[in-house]
């Protein structure tokens, strides 16, 4: 049995993502950037919870986000707004100031989407098997968490054995898709609702994602920017993006074309939801994730955002004393 399970641990460290979260892990580790003032273990904010039952905002990057970001500028002060990293730049371009940054993939790809931004008063919550390059590029403050799996799988048992040198950070259990780690933030600080943006789980109006997001994940060297060249190869790839798998219907009953990983994404999420035991409310205002109340972001932010919250410096926030033992 111990030469079977050890067989299978063996197995489950060559798995491509996982091979990527050790190097990255070891690297960061031994780089020394889990210590530091910029830095904080999420089991900081797990034990202190600063913002519980305060509303929160979560937007990733689908195209329906073009139709209403810019509503969420007048309401910031209101709500805690968790960002997934690839979204930073569009929440910044229209003057929107995330709470928490989140980031979840291993890649050094992730730059690209804020890399011209300044980061420096900003905070990033991400792995702490995060690429080197993209905790380097970042400028603002850390707070780190462990990936984690179903505590008896052989997946668990060898995240805990990578990780078991930051194992007193906290964990957050890896749900395929940044978006799932987000709702997981959101239950364990306790905000609530959580109000989504950008989750549309298909191609809404025919984008693949929202604007400028494409832009950025994907580039052509042989042009010069800006060039007819350029703009002709762009449009191409931006084409290739869009694969139409599936033919269903979206939140207002029309049809909209999808992909077999979007929808496996949006039924984990719903999983997840029913779970976790976390009120949402779905502001996306297009898309299929269907099951869940459903409002315009507008009508949402007014109904439960109306109050100013007070944003505490939490890398400020004392630790909380423990009580002796009599």
């Amino acid at each position: 049995m111990n030469n079977m399970n050890t067989d299978m641990q063996k197995k489950v460290k060559q798995d491509p993502i996982i091979k990527k979260w050790i190097k990255n892990y070891n690297a960061n580790y031994n780089s020394g950037i889990f210590i530091g003032d910029r830095v904080k273990p999420f089991a900081f904010i797990q034990n202190t919870r600063p913002y519980a039952g305060k509303p929160c905002v979560l937007i990733v990057a689908g195209p329906s986000v073009d139709k209403n970001i810019s509503i969420l500028k007048n309401f910031q002060k209101n709500v805690i707004i968790l960002a997934a990293d690839v979204i930073l730049y569009k929440l910044l371009e229209n003057g929107i100031q995330p709470d928490f940054v989140v980031n979840i993939d291993p890649s050094d790809m992730f730059v690209r989407f804020w890399n011209d931004q300044n980061t420096s008063e900003l905070t990033l919550m991400c792995p702490t098997s995060t690429h080197p390059d993209v905790l380097n590029a970042w400028k603002g403050r850390y707070i780190f968490f462990n990936q984690a799996d179903i505590s008896r799988s052989e997946k668990g048992k060898t995240l805990r054995e990578i990780t078991k040198r930051t194992g007193g950070f906290g964990s957050i259990f890896n749900k395929f898709f940044i978006g799932a780690t987000m709702l997981q933030i959101a239950k364990i600080m306790e905000l609530q609702p959580a109000i989504l943006i950008g989750y549309d789980f298909a191609y809404s109006d025919g984008k693949a994602y929202c604007d400028g997001f494409l832009e950025r994940k994907i580039y052509d060297d042989l042009y010069n920017p800006e060039t007819p060249e350029h703009i002709k190869q762009l449009k191409k790839l931006k084409k290739m993006e869009i694969r139409e798998e599936v033919k269903t219907r979206d939140i207002n009953g029309k049809f909209i074309q999808t992909t077999k990983q979007f929808q496996f994404y949006k039924n984990s999420f719903l999983k997840l939801k029913e779970a976790l035991n976390i009120p949402i409310v779905n502001s996306t205002e297009g898309g299929i994730l269907l099951g869940v109340p459903c409002m315009r972001l507008q009508k949402s932010l007014e109904k439960f955002c109306l109050n100013e919250i007070n944003k505490k410096d939490i890398f400020k926030i004392p630790k909380r004393k423990r009580k002796r033992k009599k």
